[in-house]
């Protein structure tokens, strides 16, 4: 509803999510005001330059491919929305990043991404396409 004081944006790429996710989100906004969900990273990252070429690598151990659900305070998304209105971000973690919020990742093994056409097949199945 209008007056709810926690925001839970989830994209469309993993329709299966799992109830303990969302679950596990909410719980942990007792104590933060924002929460994500994520899985290691099983890849190496590179940093390039504009050139395209290598300047840094991330630490594998250190790096997480950020998924949804992500919940938020609802005011402070609002807030920051507006205050970074005209920036550029890739997720609304972000958002609350650039004032130092700190925002904890549930782990999670949800590897499946229907927009990958291998994966459009097998969450089929979950979904019953």
């Amino acid at each position: 509803t209008i007056d709810s004081d926690i925001v839970i944006i989830h994209d469309g790429a993993r329709p299966a999510i799992k109830q303990e996710y969302i679950d596990a989100c909410v719980e942990n906004m007792e104590e933060f005001k924002g929460v994500t969900v994520g899985v290691k990273s099983i890849d190496t990252i590179k940093i390039v330059n504009d050139d395209n070429v290598v300047i840094n690598s991330t630490n594998r151990n250190n790096t997480w491919a950020i998924q949804t659900p992500q919940c938020f305070d609802r005011n402070i998304l609002l807030k920051m929305h507006e205050k970074y209105k005209n920036e550029d971000a890739t997720d609304d973690c972000m958002l609350l990043e650039k004032n130092n919020y700190k925002i904890p990742d549930h782990r999670s093994n949800n590897r499946t991404h229907v927009i990958k056409k291998n994966t459009f097949f097998r969450s089929r199945r979950y979904i019953n396409c």
